[in-house]
């Protein structure tokens, strides 16, 4: 008997990986490999799932968040590169407090926001799937 590769849904993968990465490491987010099962964990219960009672973290896949792949500010150098913008500019805000916010109305200010959440979207995928490929998971839609 041959085993199958665990399924994992896209939308609920994508899901955990954004309150991990939003969680400023307080949330963790698990897949079961047996049954490709996502659970969170958050210490202040603001977005935890009931977790069965035989629930070992030990045993699951901690769900890797943005840092863990590096698509924190070097995904918004990238993304400057590929489309050629004023990459000094950008240098010059992620030099100050608020930069995400200032980059992000800087990218509208000049018609490539929608870019943007293309690209980061693309890229964020793109990672997942590896991580998935990586951990025997097969993502799907």
């Amino acid at each position: 008997m041959t085993n199958s590769p665990i399924k994992v849904s896209y939308a609920e993968l994508e899901l955990a990986y954004g309150m991990v990465s939003a969680g400023q490491g307080d949330v963790q987010c698990f897949i079961d490999p047996l049954n490709g099962a996502i659970y969170c964990v958050d210490p202040y219960g603001d977005c935890s799932d009931e977790l069965p009672e035989d629930f070992d973290a030990d045993a699951c896949l901690a769900i890797p968040g943005k840092y863990d792949f590096d698509l924190g500010k070097q995904l918004v150098f990238d993304f400057v590169l590929a489309k050629q913008l004023d990459y000094e500019h950008v240098e010059d805000m992620f030099r100050r407090k608020g930069a995400y916010s200032h980059y992000k109305a800087w990218l509208l200010d000049i018609g490539e926001l929608d870019d943007w959440y293309a690209y980061e979207a693309q890229r964020t995928r793109a990672e997942l799937a590896q991580w998935c490929a990586e951990n025997g998971l097969t993502l799907i839609d």
